[in-house]
């Protein structure tokens, strides 16, 4: 569980927390159809650029002939 300290700056009553924790949960699915992926960010533009490239190469495709 991730503290929530700092991240509001009005307190957090038990009904936030607890939508916290079922979107949380949700975000945590794992399975095949709905799976996250963590991306290592120094540059958002590399990272963004790099998070197309990787959701491209996942979907499959047909090379269609050129010139037809």
């Amino acid at each position: 569980m991730v503290s929530l300290k700092g991240l509001y700056p009005f307190p957090v009553d038990s009904f936030h927390v607890l939508r916290w924790q079922i979107a949380f949960e949700c975000m945590n699915t794992g399975i095949k159809q709905a799976s996250w992926y963590v991306v290592d960010v120094d540059s958002k533009k590399s990272a963004r650029l790099n998070c197309v490239a990787h959701l491209l190469t996942q979907i499959p495709y047909e090379r269609l002939p050129w010139g037809t």
